[in-house]
């Protein structure tokens, strides 16, 4: 393996365990534990912390060891504050950069009902959606803060088992409004769609997850 290889792979397996809770949010870990977990030296697994801590996703400690961050009610409030603000404002200032066959895609992708049978897919194909319009747009600190919501909303996902069919149908139907008028070139009620999609996924997400830890 190349040394740069060893780097991305000792970052993919890190990444995926924090992702999928493997490490709980707050765990501590070190980097001993991390070497016999990815089979890997210290210096690809040093360099993949450094990125991670970037991304938002641990933080290091000196003396102590590496602390996963933390998932609060707080922290979720936050994230969707964040994406009420970038998401919208991207589609009515950066709408046209937007690919018109990529658009049909996504509306043919989101009007097929057989993608609620698969909640792997159906997860997968809203991240991509969401992923592809905010690196649609040219601003790059756009793009590089969006990196980290990403990554606290996939540990959501996970830590919280969040994805039910409800869910699912509702976002389905929210993706189809927000690319009809996408294909329209009417940005500014794209822009509107995508604020209400995001509201209501907030919605939803906090009273599962709420419904949840009540047992209810």
């Amino acid at each position: 393996m190349k040394k740069e290889t060893l780097k991305q792979h000792a970052y993919n397996i890190i990444k995926d365990k924090i992702i999928n809770c493997e490490y709980a949010p707050s765990a501590l870990l070190n980097e001993e534990m991390l070497k016999e977990d990815v089979q890997a030296s210290r210096t690809p697994i040093r360099d993949a912390l450094g990125r991670l801590e970037q991304e938002g996703l641990i933080n290091i400690l000196p003396k102590k060891g590496i602390m996963i961050s933390n998932l609060s009610i707080n922290d979720m409030n936050m994230t969707y504050e964040f994406r009420l603000m970038l998401e919208p404002y991207i589609l009515q200032h950066y709408g046209p950069f937007l690919d018109s066959e990529k658009l049909l895609y996504y509306y043919h992708l989101f009007s097929d009902h057989k993608l609620l049978e698969d909640k792997e897919l159906s997860s997968t194909a809203d991240d991509e959606f969401h992923i592809w319009i905010v690196n649609s747009c040219p601003n790059t600190y756009f793009k590089n803060s969006y990196v980290a919501i990403h990554n606290q909303n996939l540990r959501y996902r996970t830590l919280s088992g969040i994805r039910s069919r409800e869910k699912a149908v509702d976002e389905q139907s929210d993706h189809l409004q927000i690319l009809s008028e996408c294909l329209k070139g009417n940005w500014e009620q794209a822009s509107e769609f995508m604020r209400q999609h995001i509201l209501n996924s907030k919605e939803t997400s906090f009273r599962l997850l709420f419904s949840q830890n009540t047992g209810g």
